[in-house]
């Protein structure tokens, strides 16, 4: 019933059966690498069939499920499934995203996450979620937008986002928040974010660094200088009333790879893999959430390690 499972907790199985006998029952075996911890017989009652299994103790483990229906003394059909037992997702990655977010019922969110559970996916990103990247999000974290248009202005929905977060948190997956760590709409000056705040490709701040998109998105994306104090503390800012209306785990972070020589306002040159390490920094000390971040095609993924990505609450404090 979940992806994942912190030592203590109780695994619940469902199977159901397309064929079966009134002698039928299912011969379950417990096993970790090599060893058969345990076994069970689990008569078959009802279809779908439920059963309970309480794992061992030891932390980041997984085991195989093996179930054998019998008939007569015969075995007639096998399966297997997977259980993992981590209180850290990140321990044993497996990451998923989602991507669309229009108006989805109830029941049509939890058939995209049961499908993903099927597939042990442990963590989520959610990409391009938000309203605008220099401004996530729309309305205040008391009272959030019903709904908003994204950058490639498809119509994404609260009750879509909010579903699909709590639908992941009940299979134990994480909720990760995507963004830019440097994105800004060509018309941000009205947010906040001056274009002196911004990257540009020649040292008299002629040529912003623009990454161009089709012309019917609401915008190109314009580069912010993320070594610029203000703009740290400003998305920082934007990014913490996110996490207040929704309850994301943590941000995604992401870049756009090599840009080339880039300078700021002022003229002086700003080589974007040297600012990634301090920004993480300042995201992890200022709302102690999971991050994550990509390395587009490996560009500063030295520095990217070396920085508190994919760490808990719990071991920043151990550190």
């Amino acid at each position: 019933d979940k992806a994942r499972y912190t030592p203590g907790e109780t695994v619940q199985f469902e199977i159901e059966l397309t064929d079966y006998g009134s002698d039928a029952e299912l011969n379950v075996s417990y096993i970790h690498l090599n060893d058969k911890l345990g076994q069970q017989k689990v008569a078959v009652t009802s279809n779908p069939l439920s059963w309970f299994w309480q794992p061992p103790s030891p932390d980041y483990r997984g085991y195989l499920v093996e179930i054998i229906l019998i008939e007569n003394h015969a075995a007639i059909d096998t399966t297997w499934i997977a259980v993992d037992v981590s209180s850290d997702w990140a321990r044993f990655p497996r990451y998923g995203f989602l991507s669309k977010y229009a108006y989805l019922s109830e029941t049509q969110i939890q058939r995209v996450i049961s499908n993903l559970n099927r597939y042990h996916i442990n963590a989520l990103q959610f990409y391009d979620w938000q309203y605008k990247h220099h401004l996530p999000l729309k309305g205040t974290p008391e009272n959030p937008a019903s709904f908003w248009n994204d950058i490639a202005n498809r119509t994404h929905y609260l009750s879509t986002v909010s579903g699909y977060i709590e639908a992941a948190h009940q299979r134990n997956m994480k909720a990760m928040a995507y963004n830019l760590l440097y994105g800004a709409y060509q018309d941000a000056a009205v947010d906040g974010v001056p274009e002196s705040w911004r990257l540009f490709r020649d040292p008299n701040h002629n040529q912003p660094d623009v990454h161009d998109l089709p012309d019917s998105w609401a915008s190109d994306i314009y580069l912010i200088d993320p070594s610029n104090p203000q703009w740290v503390d400003y998305i920082i800012d934007r990014m913490r009333e996110a996490f207040a209306a929704f309850k994301f785990d943590g941000w995604h972070i992401d870049q756009l790879g090599d840009r080339g020589t880039r300078y700021n306002y002022i003229g002086q040159k700003i080589v974007l893999s040297e600012t990634f390490a301090p920004f993480i920094q300042s995201a992890k000390s200022s709302f102690h959430k999971t991050l994550v971040m990509n390395a587009v095609n490996q560009y500063g993924q030295q520095e990217i390690a070396k920085s508190p990505v994919g760490q808990t609450v719990e071991d920043l404090t151990k550190s």
